[in-house]
Formats: structure tokens, C-alpha cells, sequence
């Protein structure tokens, strides 16, 4: 049986076992044992199905070695996995049949209040979903494959609900500012600032993604032709980007310093630069991916539609109208 004992005015009711663990604090004696036995009945179900007690956080282990290593998002699963397993213990201590929805939205409401640590932000309701489908693809391996449990709980929490889409453009003004935030510095960083900045032009002429940015070679640009190929895009596609003036000479800029890739800079570093850079200037609400935005609304006045969809790797057409985000005035003034 559990344990109860009485704490200050209140009654404590723990009952723990092979990996699973229930707790609860009521007014009396008698609500207490009431919820011991109801604890051990569950207890009891859980161990008849046969469930071995695997902690939380060896699932989270398991599958970023294990599964996540086979997916392109496995090195933002790695650090999401690191910083759960770093910040919640408890959680991860505990036997995934006995985790409740009430735990797991718990830990929701708590990632809500954070704040990210370089910008001070409030973190996103995007964020957290995003969290929490990496939750539930470690659920579903270990309902589906390892038989850990037997149901994925994170389908049963209910989501914060995502902000509209967002239609943040970036100014002539903005662009000066970052600039001169990035090519400003004199220290050993400077290199590395400067090739951000590069990065930073060469995703408003293109619309390419942070990510593809950072892992494009010098095999992967072809400046007589016109374009560069990337191999490796968010939707599993090969695609190729033509290219600019603007961006052939960013580009031939950069492979002069003889890097591989080009602008040697990971993903991470980079955005982590590129949000100092913007706290520095004092510009509110912007996000390097906000390139995108601006890109492929500039791009929409120069280039078809069908030919603006395959250069910037969209499968459907409709997916543009996230990114289009031209203002009244910007449309009247092409009016006449």
C-alpha cells in the first residue's frame, strides 16, 4: 500500500512502485485513503497490461538516438530533448503510464510563462506546439514500436491555440540598420558577423530558408548559369534557386574566404547572432525567417506565379498567400 501522513492541516497520500508514482493532498483522512486505493487500482490495471516501468525521459533518450537521427529536424529535436530532459526532472523521472494530461499540461502552462533567454520574448504558442508534436512522435514510438504504454497522451492535451499567420515585412531601413549592426563589429566574430549579413541580403534576393543557407557549398552553385541547387529542403525536395545579380555577387563575395560550406555558420549560431543583432538595434519583432516574407512579396512583383511557387519550393500555390504580404498601398500604386 501507499503511505499517508498528515502535513500542516492537510493529509498526503503517496503511493510509488516499479516506476509508478501518484501524490495528492486532501482535507481529511478518509479522502485520503479513498484516493490511495484508487491510486493502487490504477497501479494494478497499469501492471496487468504488462507495461515494463520506462521512465519519460529514457523514451526521450531512446528516440533521439534511436529515431530522430533519421529526420531532417533532428538537430533541433537534439536540443529540445536536452533542454526538457535539463529543465523538467521530475517529469522525466516518472513511468510514462503514469503520467496524466493534467501533468503534461502543467508542463505547457509552464513553457507558456518562459521567456526566451536572448530576446526576453514570451515563447510562442508555435513554439510550444512545436514542442509538443516532438512529445507526441516520442508517445507514438513508444506506444507503437517499444510497447512501453499504450495510448499517446499528448493527443488527449488539449494545444494552445497558434497566432494568425504572421506578415511582418522588413524595411529599407531595417535592412540598413541590421547591416550596419552586423558589419560593425571589430573582434574575432567579425568574419562570422559579416557572413550572417551575406546570409541576411542573399534571403531577401532568394527566399531561401536559414537553414538551406547554412549548409549551401561551393558544388551547389552554379554563377554561369544562373542558379544554385539546393539537395536538401524542408519538404524533401531537391530544388533550384535562380539567382540575381544581386545574389550572384553575395555569393562570389563569400566563396572568395574559401569555406565549406560557404558561409561557415551552423543553424543555431546563426540565429542565435542574428537575434543579438536585432536586440542590439532596438527593432522590435523581427525574425531572420521574416526574409521570406519580404522576398517572396518583392519577388511576387518580377516572376509568375507558377514560377515563383517552384523557385521558392512551394507545392501549393496557396501556400504563397502566408508570405505575399504586400500592403493596400504598395497594390494601388501598380494600379495606375
Amino acid at each position: 500500500m501507499g503511505t499517508i501522513r498528515k502535513v500542516g492541516d492537510r493529509w498526503r497520500v503517496e503511493v510509488r512502485r516499479d516506476g509508478f508514482y501518484r501524490s495528492g493532498n486532501y482535507d481529511n483522512k478518509t479522502d485520503a485513503k479513498a484516493a490511495e486505493f484508487r491510486f493502487e487500482s490504477e497501479y494494478q490495471i497499469k501492471r496487468d497490461k504488462g507495461f515494463e516501468p520506462h521512465a519519460l525521459g529514457e523514451a526521450v533518450v531512446k528516440y533521439i538516438r534511436e529515431e530522430s537521427n533519421k529526420k531532417r529536424g533532428h538537430r533541433w529535436e537534439e536540443l529540445r530533448a536536452k533542454a526538457f530532459l535539463r529543465d523538467y526532472p521530475e517529469l522525466c523521472a516518472k513511468a510514462m503510464h503514469s503520467i496524466s494530461i493534467d501533468d503534461m499540461k502543467d508542463w505547457a502552462h509552464s513553457r507558456l510563462a518562459q521567456t526566451n533567454q536572448t530576446t526576453g520574448a514570451s515563447l510562442s504558442t508555435s513554439t510550444v506546439n512545436r514542442e509538443l508534436n516532438l512529445l507526441s512522435a516520442i508517445w507514438e514510438v513508444a506506444v507503437s514500436k517499444w510497447r512501453w504504454t499504450d495510448v499517446n497522451l499528448i493527443r488527449k492535451v488539449e494545444r494552445p491555440k497558434d497566432p494568425p499567420p504572421r506578415d511582418r515585412r522588413i524595411s529599407d531601413d531595417e535592412i540598413k540598420q541590421i547591416l550596419d549592426e552586423l558589419n560593425r563589429t571589430k573582434s574575432r566574430s567579425a568574419p562570422k558577423s559579416r557572413a550572417l549579413a551575406r546570409m541576411f541580403l542573399l534571403a531577401i534576393e532568394t527566399a531561401m530558408r536559414l537553414g538551406e543557407l547554412c549548409t549551401l557549398t561551393s558544388e551547389q552553385i552554379h554563377l554561369e548559369q544562373n542558379y544554385l541547387r539546393l539537395l536538401k529542403t524542408k519538404n524533401g525536395d531537391a530544388r533550384d534557386v535562380p539567382l540575381s545579380s544581386a545574389a550572384k555577387q553575395y555569393l562570389i563575395e563569400q566563396m572568395e574566404l574559401k569555406h565549406e560550406p560557404i558561409f561557415n555558420l551552423d543553424s543555431g549560431t546563426a540565429s542565435r547572432m542574428f537575434a543579438v543583432a536585432i536586440k542590439n538595434t532596438g527593432l522590435k519583432d523581427l525574425h531572420f525567417h521574416d526574409t521570406r516574407h519580404e522576398a517572396i512579396t518583392r519577388l511576387a512583383r518580377k516572376v509568375d506565379v507558377l514560377d515563383l511557387a517552384r523557385m521558392v519550393g512551394h507545392r501549393d500555390i496557396n501556400s504563397l498567400r502566408v508570405y505575399y504580404n504586400a500592403t493596400a498601398s504598395e497594390i494601388a500604386s501598380r494600379l495606375g
